[in-house]
């Protein structure tokens, strides 16, 4: 993780003063060598490149998530207005990238999202916006056919992704874009 973000502040200052992408790929290249050459192209991809919630999953999919997600990744949701839902330890779901929260959900628990103002909460119980953090899901298994610690269900578009911890499975999150979120429950003060 900390090659990572060494990684994004050289190319967050090359970019302050150059708009060459292949130019400033050439000198992240030649600062951090060869051996980081997947990790460059995977950060400058996320700089520079617009997601959807489809092609932004496939990014994540199987990635590592010890140490978090890369500010890029999460620069990345923000900037294209997509959310990332995952499930941590065993009782906390949080969103990252155009909504930051999260909600204590010891063993499940069933959230909404409301908008007050300009902000999205995460509410718990149902309302418009479910998502359902599910705690084992005897339906849901990894490769090795284990169950998975966290897994989602809702009704907002959305694409899945499988999340690692020390090289198991530990959720089956997903991607949703905030323009597909139903509005009907929007409070505004």
């Amino acid at each position: 993780m900390n090659k990572a973000n060494d990684i994004e502040y050289f190319i967050e200052g090359i970019s302050a003063v150059c708009n060459d992408k292949n130019l400033i790929t050439k000198k992240v290249k030649e600062r951090f060598g060869s051996e980081y050459s997947k990790l460059i192209d995977y950060l400058l991809l996320l700089e520079n490149e617009k997601f959807n919630a489809k092609a932004f999953a496939a990014a994540l999919s199987n990635r590592e998530l010890e140490d978090g997600f890369f500010r890029f990744e999460l620069k990345c949701a923000e900037k294209n207005n997509l959310v990332i839902v995952t499930g941590y330890s065993d009782d906390l779901i949080e969103l990252d990238g155009a909504i930051k929260q999260e909600g204590d959900c010891f063993n499940g628990e069933n959230f909404h999202l409301e908008k007050y103002n300009d902000e999205w909460l995460l509410k718990k119980g149902n309302g418009c916006n479910n998502i359902s953090a599910i705690w084992y899901d005897q339906n849901k298994t990894a490769e090795n056919l284990e169950v998975i610690p966290w897994t989602y269900k809702t009704e907002i578009p959305h694409q899945s992704f499988f999340a690692k911890y020390r090289g198991e499975t530990f959720c089956e999150g997903f991607v949703f874009s905030i323009e597909d979120l139903n509005m009907d429950n929007q409070v505004v003060l």
